[in-house]
């Protein structure tokens, strides 16, 4: 399973899914999902714009549970 750490990436920049919608021009929807890890398929646009927001590598976004599904 593949997993992402938006929301220690939101807690470390102090910073809410409103506020980060603002900031990124994503949806909260989208937001949210990934929140909550509940995204299916990962958009790489949506990615490029956390990493670049929050000034990460794609490695530290996103992380690999092995055996969990």
């Amino acid at each position: 399973m593949i997993t992402n750490n938006l929301k220690q990436l939101m807690r470390d920049k102090n910073i809410n899914q409103g506020e980060l919608a603002e900031i990124t021009g994503l949806s909260r929807q989208t937001i949210n999902k990934y929140c909550r890890n509940r995204i299916t398929r990962f958009d790489e646009p949506s990615l490029e714009v956390f990493c670049e927001y929050f000034e990460v590598s794609f490695n530290e976004l996103l992380q690999i549970v092995p055996g969990k599904r």
